[in-house]
């Protein structure tokens, strides 16, 4: 990153509510969460892979599945490519960016992340947000 012109990118270190700790690269020196993957799973209930009638074929192992969340971030060289190629290629389909860059078979890494950064979209989604913000207040977290 250019000095001066990008925000300095540091590694800090996540703290949760319930102790757990963990690091990742970050805009700021310190994150608090009031909940993390060590405290709430990603993923509740089972995951089935159904066909099109509604049949279910199988139940999916859960083990290397991960939640995806938004926004997504890439060096811009690499965007801006994916979506040309996209564009050049009549690819019309991707649902996210890094399904795109993915689609063209450059790496997408995930990192941590926390289930309190969900999309605000359904107005039941209001009411969770609500509820996140409320139990932040409460636990002390910002």
């Amino acid at each position: 990153m250019r000095e001066n012109i990008h925000p300095k990118y540091v590694t800090t270190t996540v703290k949760c509510a319930c102790g757990n700790t963990f690091e990742t690269k970050s805009l700021s020196e310190e994150i608090k969460v009031a909940i993390c993957s060590n405290c709430h799973p990603f993923f509740t209930g089972k995951q089935k892979l159904v066909d099109t009638a509604g049949r279910v074929e199988a139940t999916v192992d859960r083990s290397q599945l991960r939640a995806a969340q938004t926004p997504q971030g890439f060096a811009r060289i690499v965007l801006e490519s994916a979506h040309r190629d996209a564009a050049e290629n009549g690819l019309e389909d991707a649902s996210d960016d890094a399904g795109l860059v993915e689609h063209f078979g450059r790496p997408v890494m995930v990192i941590p992340g926390s289930e309190d950064g969900f999309k605000v979209t359904r107005p039941i989604d209001l009411l969770l947000a609500e509820a996140v913000l409320a139990r932040r207040r409460s636990a002390g977290v910002h």
